[in-house]
């Protein structure tokens, strides 16, 4: 009977033993590369995180938009800033990582036009009015409609005291 029940509970302390052994450390086999920001204006600057599997100091990070780049390892991750060329059109330019190891990953920097409002949206006459005649011309009409509320209101009781 003991040797029917040895290998049973073998596989069952072999089972559990998996299940409660600390997880390995996992490592950085992941090849990636991400932009941030991954939208910028022509001439603006983009930080760059990448990975390489291989214990590597340094990877090639290369585009159109900004020629080609050094990242170099701070503590898990390949580093670097990239500055797109002023004259980048307005499009979609793939990014890639060239690992030591031969291993690539990309992904795509979006060069979009000037993106910063130029004035304040068109809203009304409050900040975004840039015509002073008519934000003007409002001050004084609304002024004339206050006067003209104070002066009918001392008149109507100017008569209830009266009559």
């Amino acid at each position: 009977m003991r040797s029917r029940s040895t290998p049973l509970l073998l596989a069952v302390v072999g089972f559990v033993a998996v299940l409660l052994a600390p997880a390995s450390p996992v490592r950085a086999a992941e090849v990636f590369v991400d932009l941030v920001p991954s939208t910028v204006e022509a001439g603006s600057g983009v930080d760059i995180r990448a990975s390489c599997p291989s214990a590597t100091d340094s990877a090639r990070v290369e585009s159109e938009a900004f020629g080609a780049v050094t990242a170099h390892r701070q503590d898990e991750l390949l580093l670097a800033t990239a500055t797109v060329s002023a004259e980048a059109r307005a499009r979609g330019y793939p990014v890639r990582l060239s690992c030591p190891d031969g291993q690539e990953a990309t992904t795509t920097l979006y060069v979009v036009r000037d993106i910063r409002p130029r004035l304040g949206p068109a809203t009304g006459f409050g900040g975004g009015a840039d015509d002073r005649g008519i934000v003007d011309g409002l001050v004084v009409g609304g002024l004339a409609m206050v006067t003209a509320g104070v002066i009918l209101a001392w008149r109507t009781r100017r008569k209830e005291q009266k009559g």
